[in-house]
């Protein structure tokens, strides 16, 4: 058996409640001035439609792009990009409301049986294993390279303990911009990409068949630890200013 093939889930079908229940995040930078924010929730495809998959996540992707250019301006300090309570689902309509911040080339692996898979961002689109990920979820040639009024701005990247598998995965594809610092506290730690199968009864059993690295190859098995840990709202607000304005 496959090393990775040592945990499993089984959902059921009619669940439709988190793993984490329903958390609602406070934004910590509703008095900070020129701060561009962009909140990536958790994002969950339909086990049986892909129609239904896809039609849902352009409406996701859509609205974050709408959010990340209406908000972008020269005279804007900072973005805050908040993964606190993201607990998972499909990552790469996630990562692709994101493909502003990131920059060319490798965002990270999926290791499945000693074979790296790799992530990667190209011309405005988001590719793994060489599949045009963009194209799958936004149609055929739709590119996303924007190109942001100030590419040097600072990056806060927010999570904290309820951020989990695809979650992480998200906050590990950011990791390729140098201009991105983590805050809050620890993330959940499941890095692990997850192989579905159905059961003749209807239920789902999800086990682990693979790790996530970042472009660096890292591995963060126990989970991200923030550049800048902090315990409360306050003390997150805190620190990103200070950051900021270091």
């Amino acid at each position: 058996m496959n090393k990775w093939r040592r945990a499993f889930i089984i959902f059921q079908k009619k669940s439709q409640t988190s793993l984490y229940g329903k958390y609602k995040s406070k934004t910590v930078i509703d008095d900070i001035n020129n701060i561009g924010y962009i909140k990536i929730n958790t994002f969950t495809a339909s086990r049986t439609s892909l129609k239904e998959t896809i039609s849902k996540a352009k409406i996701y992707i859509n609205k974050r792009i709408e959010a990340i250019t209406s908000q972008d301006q020269k005279s804007l300090k900072a973005w805050v990009i908040d993964l606190r309570n993201n607990s998972g689902g499909d990552m790469w309509p996630m990562i692709i409301s994101l493909t502003p911040f990131l920059k060319d080339g490798v965002l990270g692996y999926t290791i499945k049986n000693d074979k790296e898979n790799i992530w990667k961002k190209e011309n405005g689109l988001i590719y793994y294993k060489g599949i045009n990920k963009t194209k799958k979820y936004l149609g055929k040639d739709k590119s996303l390279d924007y190109n942001l009024k100030n590419k040097n701005l600072k990056i806060a990247v927010l999570v904290n303990e309820r951020t989990s598998s695809s979650g992480e995965a998200t906050a590990i594809a950011l990791m390729n911009n140098q201009n991105i610092k983590f805050f809050g506290t620890k993330s959940r730690g499941l890095t692990t990409n997850n192989t579905s199968i159905k059961m003749k009864n209807g239920d789902f059993l999800v086990l682990t068949t693979g790790i996530w690295k970042n472009f660096k190859r890292e591995e963060f098995k126990t989970g991200i630890i923030p550049d800048f840990e902090s315990a409360n709202e306050q003390e997150l607000k805190k620190n990103i200013e200070n950051w900021i304005n270091k």
